[in-house]
């Protein structure tokens, strides 16, 4: 399961047979990047009666809820399947919290980008999450030229500091006038590809690399 960033709504629509988001999330111009034979991605948006998800609906049961019911239908589809959850920026206080409330229904908890300091505007994030009681397998993946000022490098890397962790150190920031948008180091650019084989090893238990130039 994917959590976008943002407001979590990337305004899925139906063209020719084939879905597409209308905002751009992590990878959704990259698609090809997850297609693996063992792999099957659901991609959460916001339900249809929210504008979008902010930190609080994010933590709250209400959005719990609603992800169990999409895990009972992923588990009815893919019985034999792990459960991934992996969440982008303002996403990652969904995967997070959502991991914590399914509890061992979850094999692992990727947060990439993570929105770990409060912020006046855009809500508590991550920063009341008490990081030591999740049981669930936690790997932090994270740019250490992240300009995006909710996703500075800092509080994930003393993340990285505890738990399984990939840091990007790749090509300097493209946009900084838009630092948390698409093409910039927010969102891997140009690393995408070795980021997200990197995660995938941690998941499959194979060797991963720590860093990435």
């Amino acid at each position: 399961m994917i959590f976008p960033g943002g407001g979590g709504n990337v305004g899925f629509e139906t063209t020719n047979s084939r879905v597409a988001a209308r905002t751009a999330y992590l990878f959704s111009r990259q698609r090809d990047l997850l297609a693996r034979a063992e792999v099957a991605v659901a991609v959460i948006t916001v339900p249809s009666d929210q504008p979008d998800m902010d930190s609080e609906f994010r933590r709250s049961a209400r959005h719990f809820e609603d992800m169990k019911a999409v895990v009972r239908d992923l588990t009815s589809r893919y019985p034999k399947a792990g459960l991934v959850l992996l969440g982008h920026s303002r996403g990652t206080v969904s995967a997070a919290y959502v991991a914590q409330a399914l509890g061992d229904r979850v094999a692992a908890v990727i947060l990439m980008s993570g929105f770990y300091d409060r912020d006046p505007r855009r809500g508590v994030g991550l920063s009341e999450f008490n990081f030591d009681a999740l049981k669930t397998p936690l790997l932090i993946v994270h740019h250490a030229k992240d300009l995006c000022p909710t996703n500075l490098f800092g509080p994930a890397q003393k993340l990285t500091e505890r738990f399984p962790a990939i840091v990007v150190d790749g090509p300097d920031e493209t946009r900084p006038d838009q630092p948390c948008a698409p093409g910039t180091n927010h969102w891997f650019v140009r690393r995408e590809k070795e980021t997200i084989d990197q995660v995938f090893n941690w998941i499959q238990g194979k060797a991963w690399s720590r860093l990435i130039r």
